[in-house]
């Protein structure tokens, strides 16, 4: 970790090869995200095969629904944390060098405290656009009645019987997206109303 803040802070970039990594899960249709996964992480994947031949399997399965929301999700954790770490003024980074302060400390101590809101806020935000993806989870994690069915998975499977629980479960949906807007707008508010 010894080079992070010189990477970010004092250059105020990350290399493009990374930039793209970072931003290919968001720019991606969430089929090919899916079928990605599966590829990789399928009985018959890079990855899969080798775990199935310790007894491993991750498609279909609980684990492939939170890899796959993970993996649509992070980028946008990601670019909230860069953002809220570039944020913080860079004379912190120079004059912790001058004093001897380590990497480590200068995040624990200075860092995530400044930051702490705006990194909740991301958090909070990744987890709403997790809970809402579909494409990616019905291709990797499938849609199993009580093992790997979630809530949009739950209303598309309704809308084919049962328009009524479709309708109370998308407003459900909607009542948790207020709340998330709100509680970001909230933590983001309070913030800004500190300075």
């Amino acid at each position: 970790m010894g080079d992070f803040f010189q990477a970010f802070v004092k250059k105020g970039k990350i290399s493009t090869f990374a930039e793209y990594l970072v931003d290919i899960p968001a720019v991606l249709p969430p089929a090919v995200a899916g079928i990605a996964l599966l590829m990789a992480f399928g009985r018959e994947g890079i990855i899969g095969k080798f775990l199935s031949s310790i007894g491993i399997q991750i498609s279909f399965t609980v684990i492939a629904v939170i890899l796959t929301q993970i993996f649509i999700s992070s980028t946008y954790y990601i670019k909230a944390a860069y953002s809220s770490f570039m944020s913080v003024d860079k004379t912190i980074w120079e004059e912790s060098q001058l004093i001897g302060v380590n990497d480590f400390k200068l995040m624990t101590a200075i860092y995530i405290p400044i930051t702490k809101r705006f990194l909740i806020t991301g958090l909070i935000s990744t987890w709403a656009r997790a809970i809402g993806e579909f494409g990616a989870t019905i291709i990797f994690a499938g849609n199993l009645e009580g093992k790997t069915r979630t809530m949009p998975l739950a209303i598309y499977t309704a809308m084919q019987s049962d328009l009524n629980y479709a309708l109370s479960l998308s407003v459900i949906m909607v009542m948790c997206s207020f709340i998330i807007i709100y509680l970001c707008r909230f933590m983001i508010k309070k913030d800004v109303d500190r300075f």
